[in-house]
């Protein structure tokens, strides 16, 4: 049976825990500003994701500091 291939050995992927009070501004890839407030659960944290995603950073919604490539 082969090693399976995971985001993280593949440098796709990287858990981290992100945090600040109160709201904070970002700007996505394409320059726009988001408005984006601090939740405890960063899984339901929409406007933070689309931040990520605009860089091409998936958050994986099940697991709370793991955001990769595709999600996964």
């Amino acid at each position: 049976m082969g090693i399976q291939a995971s985001n993280h050995i593949a440098g796709n992927a990287i858990d981290m825990n992100v945090s600040w009070t109160g709201k904070i501004n970002v700007k996505k890839k394409d320059g726009t500003t988001v408005e984006i407030p601090f939740m405890s659960n960063v899984n339901a944290n929409k406007k933070l994701h689309e931040v990520g995603k605009s860089y091409g950073v998936i958050k994986h919604i099940s697991d709370a500091p793991h955001w990769s490539v595709n999600g996964r």
